[in-house]
């Protein structure tokens, strides 16, 4: 299949071999192509050769038949490398080339009152150095925000110490939600769907709201019969590192969910997972979840969930700490 992705005012010919079209709300955008497959994980052919088939390119290049890859285009002054001022000039660059939506006008107006947003300068060395103090300041003190917004959960429906994604997860720009777009959307993750495609659950704590470390003993995470989560597509658990990437092992293994076949369920139809730092006994290692010997998290995800994890009824069980 073959789309061609356009702004809302795009009105030209299309090109034959298009299969339909897609119109992008803002001018600029970031597209994530996720691909599941039912085979084991060490077995990738099948899903490389969807993703080596699967490209975008300008039109131009397209008609012409050239898959070579775009010029990447930085925005940030090289000089400013390793400056903290240096996000800042993207976010001026970012804001005029996409403005931001009218109803937003009044965090602009603040911005504005301190040289950012749409139309305003580059060069921030020009600031006075209250400003630029100012600045680097908020960037930390931020950042720090965000981190214990994210640990612990935001705004949102906590079960079992685990954090549901708030219900205006892909929608917080709508609803001026931008706590929780730059924190738990944000600093923890990366883009977010609507909860109608993903409901994600997310644990830094264990059953006693001690924090989930892999330097403090095994964890168990048992799913009953009854509370395996319902979804139309695939559920899945994988386990983060402190800074929210995966956490490199040896057994290369990161997730685990419906769609793996070696997982093992009981005889009850329930599915336990074994969490830990360490290789497990060999009973035990087909539902091993490696973690490092430090801080970690678990991420929850249900995609196409059914109706009791969009209306957040659903209760999962929670983590155990075994030693």
């Amino acid at each position: 299949m073959t789309y061609l992705l356009v702004d809302q005012e795009w009105e030209a010919e299309i090109p034959e071999g298009i299969d339909g079209i897609i119109r992008a709300p803002t001018p600029t955008g970031a597209i994530i192509q996720r691909v599941g497959f039912l085979g084991e994980r060490h077995n990738l052919a099948a899903v490389h050769e969807i993703q080596d088939a699967s490209d975008i390119r300008p039109v131009s290049k397209w008609l012409a038949n050239d898959a070579s890859p775009s010029t990447e285009r930085n925005v940030v002054d090289p000089a400013l490398a390793g400056s903290p001022l240096a996000f800042y000039v993207s976010l001026n660059r970012a804001m005029t080339e996409n403005p931001p939506p009218e109803k937003d006008q009044a965090i602009i107006a603040l911005l504005q009152s301190v040289g950012l947003g749409p139309d305003q300068s580059d060069d921030l060395a020009s600031f006075d150095p209250g400003t630029r103090k100012g600045l680097e300041r908020a960037l930390r003190d931020g950042m720090a925000l965000l981190s214990q917004v994210s640990i612990a959960g935001g705004d949102t429906k906590i079960v079992n110490r685990w954090a549901y994604n708030q219900m205006s997860w892909g929608r917080t720009g709508e609803t001026f939600d931008f706590l929780t777009r730059s924190g738990t959307q944000s600093f923890s993750g990366f883009l977010e769907h609507q909860i109608e495609e993903v409901v994600k659950l997310r644990a830094h704590f264990d059953e006693n709201g001690d924090v989930l470390d892999g330097r403090l003993g095994r964890y168990i995470l048992h799913f009953p019969a009854d509370k395996i989560p319902q979804a139309k597509a695939f559920w899945s658990v994988t386990a983060y590192d402190a800074d929210y990437n995966l956490f490199a092992n040896p057994s290369e293994r990161y997730s685990f969910g419906s769609l793996d076949k070696s997982l093992k369920y009981d005889e009850q139809g329930g599915v336990t997972f074994y969490i830990q730092a360490e290789t497990p006994p060999l009973e035990y290692r087909s539902n091993w979840l490696p973690v490092p010997k430090a801080p970690f998290n678990l991420f929850l995800r249900a995609y196409l969930p059914d109706d009791t994890l969009i209306q957040q009824t659903y209760e999962p069980p929670a983590v155990v700490r075994v030693d």
